[in-house]
């Protein structure tokens, strides 16, 4: 019966402060809703970037020093002698460009009989046309291609649509295409799969961001590598995904400060109500049953409301029905979201306090010394993507134990030393302080939402700054021409207003017997410019941040080339480039240097006194090549440069528009409070208008204290997006320069969300003033 009696009496409580418990639910709806999202974003940005076809099922990956088949058959001896025992299949792979039709095509030469699977492996080789294993014949992708087209008297058995031109054939027939008899670039291993833990299931690249390998292969006298050197695509999907589910937990982190905050509020107002259970004999043990079930209810709706907005959202994106989303959605992202916003809430009930004690000096220095202790990990290079983002939540940790409460030490101190004759001014910036104080946890939700959209909007900017400076260098000529493989260079030059013509010979090459792009050219000082080489001009090798760091390329250092006119001679590392965008290793070689039968000529770069004349003239006699202007590329690249970002911005903002509720939630605890001071200040004559002047001056101020908070929050996040995560994450490098606009933008709207925020519980405040009379203002 008393049981009975004490939930109806919770649940009369959440119907009285119906606001505050509305508020809490649209946070923890948020919340979920942005997991949920994010995770079948994450699965399927991950779909995207994973290999298809038979570069999806492999390993590691063995680099031939010799590059020719009976280096592989001692390969493929020694594995089925016994050595490397977790290895299931070993694959002789070949790669290549080739000029068809004026167009570049990728070449990937396998042996399809070392592809298919054992008795008991479930991993499927490339499925073909039956002729693909007994014809000359190619598989096609890309649009340029159909099925029984020729090329160099190979068939095209089948074509799919993809954006990279690819083409796939057995080892012999791609050999004979790319003019290389009896060579092979390399072994691809299959080991022994092992299924993906749990943790990487329930966190989208958290395995790649842990740095961490599935199977150990060793061979005496090789160097048996990741296959994410030979195909990184798949390595960077899992950095976006990762770095999108840490911006998702933010949101729900920001959600379980605003629960806590709401119930450790309504606590506070309630302390007669606490005081007659006591004298009723309702034990401590069953007053937190009681918070516990709240918490619960306020989980179990935001659950249900955060998963049908989720759908909502996902049916939208998708363009399907919620039938069919909810039929489709993962089971992961589903549990996921719901075991972490019910488990959010329960956690705010097991440590919510019936009455408020002191905060012990322990708990700030376990959280100051696990700060520090992760600070000193993420800072550490081996600690990888997971310790550079596990940095971020270290300094978010000292911003909430050590930042904030000596900001507030530090506020009551100066306002002991305000001289002003203004009694109406040291109210308001009393209450703005202690209001501060009271709901804390409010503050560190806001100023951790603005920290974090001030860090990103710093670290965007600097990116953008020298995302637009590499522009201007790299397209330094009036039009670019790509797809143009097999033109004549002597017609063009010979048109009316051209000025130069440059050209660029493409190709696939193995440096120190590692796989790189390379792109061979005249290096003289316009391309020394291009590339931002400032050295003497000498013969050398410009190699992009991804290479340098993938493969410990660094300057002065000496490299093999297997193209080069003498391969014996090493030719030096002139120069590291940045080339943001590109995920794999580049290298810009002199085409003095190497055999340039081996590459294709297909990019050139033109200067002209009349681009739209030379434009118009080269179109009319190449129409299938295409030709851009430098600036129409400079635009594209920032569109899709601004595009890329877009989500970030979103995950950020709905993280600030949580924290915008949480300021709500709290200030509607503390009406009370609040309903004390406007009954003395209405007695001394002072006018509704003015006490809701002075109400709004409050929530400025205490908006003004929270992002004041959060600049050293913010700085610290953006110095380890620059210098830590993406470099760890994409291979990019960048220095942190500061902007104004970043940081006044989050500023100016955390000030006016702490506004808003107060404007409800103002209002309600207000309306009891004249409702109440004063004897029930206690």
């Amino acid at each position: 019966m008393q049981t009975s009696l004490l939930v109806k009496s919770e649940l009369r409580d959440i119907r009285r402060n119906l606001l505050s418990s509305v508020l809490v639910t649209v946070s923890l709806c948020i919340g979920v809703m942005s997991v949920l999202v994010t995770h079948e974003l994450s699965v399927s940005i991950l779909d995207r970037f994973s290999s298809t076809g038979i570069q999806g099922a492999y390993d590691k990956v063995i680099r031939l020093s010799t590059q020719t088949e009976q280096e592989y058959f001692q390969v493929r001896q020694r594995w089925r002698k016994g050595e490397m025992p977790q290895v299931t299949h070993v694959v002789p792979v070949i790669e290549g460009m080739l000029n068809v039709e004026g167009k570049v095509f990728n070449v990937l030469g396998y042996d399809p009989i070392a592809t298919m699977p054992t008795a008991g492996d479930a991993t499927r080789g490339m499925q073909a046309d039956s002729r693909f294993m007994l014809e000359n014949s190619v598989i096609a992708f890309g649009s340029e291609l159909q099925p029984n087209d020729r090329i160099s008297g190979a068939l095209v058995v089948s074509s799919f649509d993809a954006r990279q031109r690819r083409l796939v054939a057995d080892l012999p027939t791609a050999q004979r295409l790319l003019g290389r008899e009896a060579e092979v670039d390399a072994v691809w291993l299959r080991a022994e799969r092992t299924k993906s833990p749990w943790w990487d299931l329930v966190v989208p690249g958290l395995l790649s961001a842990t740095q961490s390998e599935a199977t150990e292969v060793v061979l005496s006298g090789y160097d048996v590598l990741p296959f994410t050197l030979w195909d990184p695509s798949e390595q960077l999907g899992d950095a976006i995904v990762f770095n999108l589910g840490m911006l998702s937990l933010l949101t729900l982190l920001v959600a379980g400060f605003i629960v806590f905050q709401a119930i450790q509020s309504n606590l506070r107002n309630r302390e007669v109500q606490i005081a007659l259970l006591d004298s009723l004999g309702v034990s401590e043990t069953q007053q937190r049953l009681l918070i516990f079930l709240q918490c619960s209810l306020f989980g179990f709706a935001g659950c249900i409301f955060g998963v049908a907005a989720g759908l909502a959202i996902l049916s939208y994106l998708n363009g399907t029905s919620a039938i069919e989303t909810w039929r489709s959605i993962n089971e992961v992202a589903f549990w996921k979201a719901v075991v972490l916003g019910s488990t959010t809430a329960m956690l705010v009930g097991v440590f919510a306090q019936r009455r408020v004690t002191r905060r012990r000096n322990y708990v700030w220095w376990i959280a100051s010394g696990l700060a520090l202790a992760g600070i000193a990990y993420g800072i550490s290079d081996r600690s990888g993507l997971l310790g550079a983002s596990l940095l971020s939540v270290c300094f978010c940790l000292l911003s909430i134990f050590c930042i904030v409460p000596l900001a507030i030490k530090i506020g009551a101190f100066g306002l002991k030393h305000v001289r002003t004759n203004s009694i109406t001014l040291r109210m308001n910036l009393r209450n703005a302080l202690t209001t501060a104080d009271d709901i804390r946890l409010a503050i560190n939700a806001l100023s951790i939402a603005v920290a974090t959209a001030i860090g990103i909007g710093l670290m965007l900017g600097s990116f953008k700054t020298e995302f637009s400076a590499l522009l201007e260098q790299r397209l330094a000529s009036d039009l670019d021409l790509s797809d143009a493989a097999g033109i004549n260079v002597t017609d063009i030059e010979a048109l009316p207003n051209i000025e130069t013509v440059r050209s660029y010979q493409r190709g696939l090459a193995q440096l120190a017997g590692v796989p790189v792009q390379v792109t061979a050219a005249k290096i003289d000082r316009f391309e020394q410019d291009r590339y931002g080489y400032s050295g003497e001009s000498k013969a050398g090798i410009f190699v992009n941040e991804i290479a340098a760091r993938t493969h410990g390329f660094r300057v002065g250092q000496h490299v093999s080339v297997d193209i080069a006119r003498n391969p014996e001679q090493p030719i030096p590392i002139l120069h590291i480039f940045k080339d943001y965008g590109e995920i794999r290793s580049r290298a810009i070689v002199p085409s003095s240097l190497v055999r340039l039968d081996q590459l294709v000529a297909d990019r050139f770069s033109i200067d002209t006194s009349r681009p739209d004349a030379a434009r118009l003239e080269i179109t009319e006699r190449y129409p299938n090549v295409s030709v851009v202007a430098s600036d129409e590329l400079r635009n594209a690249a920032i569109q899709i440069f601004n595009a890329s970002f877009a989500t970030a911005q979103v995950m950020v903002n709905i993280a600030i528009f949580v924290a915008v509720i949480g300021m709500a939630c709290a200030l509607v605890g503390m009406q009370a409070k609040r309903l004390k001071e406007m009954r003395l200040l209405t007695m001394m004559g002072t006018s509704r208008a003015k006490l809701a002047l002075s109400a709004l001056l409050q929530n400025a101020l205490i908006g003004v204290f929270a992002t004041i908070v959060a600049l050293p929050l913010s700085f610290a996040i953006a110095w380890n997006l620059c210098y830590l995560v993406n470099p760890r994450a994409y291979g990019w490098s960048f220095d942190l320069a500061f902007t104004w606009e970043p940081v006044l933008m989050p500023i100016l709207l955390g000030v006016f969300a702490a506004m808003l925020a107060g404007l409800e519980p103002m209002r309600q405040a207000l309306g009891r003033l004249v409702s109440q009379p004063i004897s029930s203002v206690r």
